[in-house]
Order: structure tokens, then C-alpha cells, then sequence
């Protein structure tokens, strides 16, 4: 689904909510030539949406999401799951949607048999993202995770304890991190 009307959120939230999926793939970026103005952006649903209704997609795969710019994607601390996780759900992939401790706690719950994540992570997210590494630890075979340029600057050096990865990652055969969230010596076991 390219982009959507702002007004038509909660319709779009409820129509995927009833689809079988197999694979989603959301962007903000409209098709070409659907209305005149062409540099106009449009919406797509918060990534925590799409966490949300997981559940409602047994069989899903796949997801990859395009938001525009870096939208923070954080859910209320108080959101309680509501249903089991979806073991169908190999691959995440996340453009422009920047993940906080919850949210990535919550997808860790609901996929709990990931092989394939890109995401940005928040600065704050690195004791949640070693929880996270722990339930994916032998499933995850790509990891592609950058935290925002801004970080760098605050966190010029890393401190090895402070790694988002401490526990063997069994899969994993491609890696693809940012200084902040990780330490190279954090991959020795």
C-alpha cells in the first residue's frame, strides 16, 4: 500500500486488521501520477500500528514499512499484548520509523522467530536490544541496526558492557551495526 489519506487511518488500520496477510509492504510514497501534486508526501500508519495488529496475522512473513522522515515510533508503556506472538514472521524491515524500548520489546514478543531485521534504533533502546538479541539469538541471520546520526556525536567511543549483543548469535550471517549500539569485541564468544 503507497501512502493514505490521514482522514482514512483508522479504516486502513481495520481493513488490514481482517486481511489474511502473507506479506505487508506500507509506504508514506504515493504512486506516481495519482494526483497532481507530485512532491506532495502522504501518510501510512505508525509502525506501532503494525505491531499492534501482528497478532491478527498468523501467517505473516514478511514486513517492510516506509514512513516518512524519522518518525518516532514509541507505544504507551501501559499497552498490554493482547494475543500470542506470530511465529510466521521472519523479516522486518523498517525505513524512516526510529524504535524505542517498548516498541522493540513488544516486536520481540510478537516475532519471536526472527531471521531478518533493519531497523533505527533509539540511544535509549540498547538494554532492550540485548533482550531482544537474547530471544532472537538463534534465529536472527541478518541484523542491520543504525541509531541516528546525532548519536555518534554523543556517544563518540563505547564502553564493550554497554553492547546491544551479549549472547552468541548462532545464525547470524550478516551484520550491519552503528558504533553506539554496539562493540565489536561484544561478538567474541
Amino acid at each position: 500500500i503507497r501512502g493514505c489519506n490521514e482522514n482514512l487511518m483508522e479504516d486502513l488500520a481495520a481493513a488490514l486488521a481482517e486481511a489474511d496477510l502473507v506479506s505487508l509492504e506500507l509506504s508514506y510514497e504515493r504512486l506516481m501520477g495519482a494526483c497532481h501534486e507530485e512532491d506532495a508526501e502522504t501518510k501510512m500508519l505508525p509502525f506501532s500500528t503494525v505491531v499492534g495488529l501482528l497478532h491478527r496475522w498468523p501467517r505473516l512473513q514478511k514486513v517492510f514499512v516506509k514512513l516518512a522522515r524519522h518518525e518516532s515510533v514509541a507505544l504507551d508503556a501501559t499497552e498490554t499484548l493482547s494475543s500470542g506472538p506470530c511465529y510466521a514472521l521472519k523479516d522486518v524491515t523498517t525505513y524512516g520509523a526510529l524504535f524505542h524500548p517498548t516498541l522493540l520489546r513488544q516486536l520481540a514478543v510478537r516475532s519471536p522467530a526472527l531471521e531478518e531485521l533493519f531497523i533505527d534504533a533509539s540511544r535509549d533502546s540498547k538494554e532492550v536490544l540485548q533482550q531482544c538479541m537474547e530471544v532472537w539469538s538463534s534465529s536472527l541471520k541478518r541484523l542491520d541496526i543504525t541509531s541516528p546520526v546525532e548519536d555518534f556525536e554523543l556517544f563518540p567511543t563505547m564502553d564493550p558492557t554497554c553492547s546491544a549483543i551479549r549472547c552468541p548469535m548462532t545464525e547470524l550471517r550478516i551484520l550491519e551495526i552503528s558504533n553506539p549500539l554496539f562493540d565489536p569485541s561484544a561478538l567474541v564468544f
